[in-house]
């Protein structure tokens, strides 16, 4: 079985549409929500803390601004792998598997959750060999995703799936991509992971 780890920022009326949708696949057992607009605003680190406390080995993750509806795919890929060292299974648009090869650093890959990924719990330990060097700081929470998946020292497996834009996946105050700096914050942390 696996945990449902969502996140939400400003976005609360797309939740019980995924949760829905995450519930009727047979393979979740349990969702759990942080809203990062209320309190601390972890960005993406926020799904991490709540892997941690997921009743499962593996969890599930994705933003408050799509619906993979391709996710059985997505699962039976994950579900067929060889062994954990097969690394993270991620969804992603025909678009984003075509830039993979730019986010291939030697036997490293840096790759996005956003659209739906599989990650295992105890994966999660890498973090800390970067927040022992860097800290806790507003880098991190925003770019999480890119730190882990090269903290994990191999290639990940993309999956084109048929994703669904929600309300306000283009909304240029709450969507990352959109913000000033982004390429600059994804560029910085991948290098700070690599270092390491």
């Amino acid at each position: 079985m696996i945990s449902a780890c969502l996140i939400s920022y400003k976005r609360p009326q797309n939740i019980p549409k995924i949760v829905e949708h995450l519930m009727s696949h047979g393979f979740i057992s349990e969702v759990m929500i942080r809203d990062n607009s209320k309190g601390q605003n972890l960005i993406n680190y926020g799904r991490y803390r709540l892997g941690e406390k997921a009743e499962n080995e593996w969890f599930y993750t994705q933003d408050d601004d799509c619906i993979n509806h391709d996710l059985p795919k997505l699962y039976d890929a994950w579900n067929s792998r060889e062994n954990d060292e097969d690394g993270i299974y991620h969804s992603g648009t025909q678009s984003y598997i075509d830039q993979q090869e730019d986010m291939i650093f030697g036997d490293k890959q840096a790759c996005m959750v956003g659209w739906g990924a599989f990650l295992k719990k105890e994966w999660m330990i890498e973090l800390k060999r970067y927040t022992d060097v860097y800290g806790y700081d507003e880098l991190y929470y925003r770019e999480t995703d890119r730190i882990l998946s090269v903290l994990l020292n191999r290639h990940h497996n993309s999956i084109l799936c048929n994703i669904e834009h929600l309300e306000g996946y283009n909304d240029e105050e709450i969507a990352m991509c959109k913000q000033p700096g982004h390429k600059n914050s994804r560029d910085v942390a991948i290098q700070r992971a690599l270092t390491l």
